[in-house]
C-alpha cells in the first residue's frame, strides 16, 4: 500500500477535516470503478494498528464523493493523548479504474479519533 506522509513531522501542516465532512475527488476522465481505503498512520507515515477499512464512496462521471467516517482502529490506543480531537492522522488510498487502466492515489488527513473528546 502507498503511504503519503512518510517523514512528515509537523502535524499542523496536515489538513484537518472533521468526521462526517463530505469530500469530492475530481478526475480528468470519468472513472468506471473507484475504491477508497484508509488507515491510521504515525507522523512518520507508518501504518498504525493495521486499521485498514473501506470508505463508502459514490463515483459519478469524473468525480467521487465520500463522507469522512470514523476509523475503528483510532479508538484502540490506551494513551489518552490519542483520544484528543484532531489527533488522528490517516492515510487514504484511492484506486481508480478508467478504460482498463488502474491507478492509485494517496493523501493524508488529520481528523478526530473514534470517541474523541
Amino acid at each position: 500500500m502507498l503511504t503519503t506522509l512518510a517523514g512528515q513531522i509537523d502535524l499542523d501542516a496536515v489538513a484537518y477535516v472533521p468526521i462526517g465532512t463530505r469530500r469530492d475527488i475530481k478526475f480528468t476522465r470519468p472513472q468506471t470503478d473507484v475504491t477508497i481505503d484508509d488507515t491510521p498512520i504515525t507522523v512518520a507515515g507508518e501504518v498504525r494498528w493495521n486499521g485498514w477499512q473501506s470508505v463508502p464512496s459514490k463515483a459519478s462521471g469524473g468525480s467521487v464523493r465520500f463522507e469522512l467516517p470514523q476509523n475503528w482502529a483510532t479508538g484502540a490506543s490506551s494513551d489518552s493523548v490519542d483520544h484528543v480531537a484532531g489527533s488522528s492522522v490517516r492515510d487514504f488510498v484511492v484506486k481508480a479504474a478508467c478504460d482498463g487502466d488502474e491507478r492509485q492515489y494517496a493523501f493524508g488527513l488529520r481528523t478526530d479519533p473514534a470517541g474523541a473528546r
